[in-house]
């Protein structure tokens, strides 16, 4: 029975509609204009390369291979055998899994907000694309906070 769930689920690359992710975006190349100015595809860019920059900052391959080991010993019908131990793995285990949702839950965010600009233009709703662009400038702002 698996009581923690996994890293490899947890860790994959949201996606639009259409196949864009994040590393797709930030490899596009689009420029990114000022954040007064009002194009989904430099405030996507925008995002894009500072989660990027938030994920070697945290040195993201290592939380996911770590965050894999960890799974490994969780699974052990022995491990709380030492409960000190199991203590310490599982803790470390969950502020990984904590820092893989939330650029989990970012990077799908923005995937969603690309696809529902595009659902507004697709269908000239002119309030849904402006809500949409003001959440893609917030997003933009926050991940900007964040990374530094």
């Amino acid at each position: 029975m698996r009581w923690f769930s996994s890293p490899a689920a947890v860790a994959e690359a949201p996606t639009t509609a259409d196949g864009l992710t994040m590393d797709l975006i930030a490899g596009k190349g689009w420029t990114i204009l000022p954040e007064a100015e009002s194009d989904w595809r430099s405030h996507a860019a925008a995002v894009a390369q500072s989660v990027k920059l938030i994920k070697k900052r945290l040195k993201w391959g290592w939380i996911l291979e770590r965050s894999r080991q960890l799974s490994v010993v969780l699974e052990r019908p022995d491990l709380w055998d030492d409960p000190v131990f199991a203590g310490k793995v599982s803790r470390e285990h969950g502020e990984l899994m904590g820092k893989i949702k939330s650029v989990n839950q970012f990077e799908q965010e923005l995937m969603e907000h690309i696809d529902m600009l595009r659902l507004a233009r697709e269908e000239d709703d002119n309030e849904l694309e402006t809500e949409t662009m003001r959440a893609l400038a917030d997003m933009r702002e926050e991940v900007r906070r964040r990374k530094n």
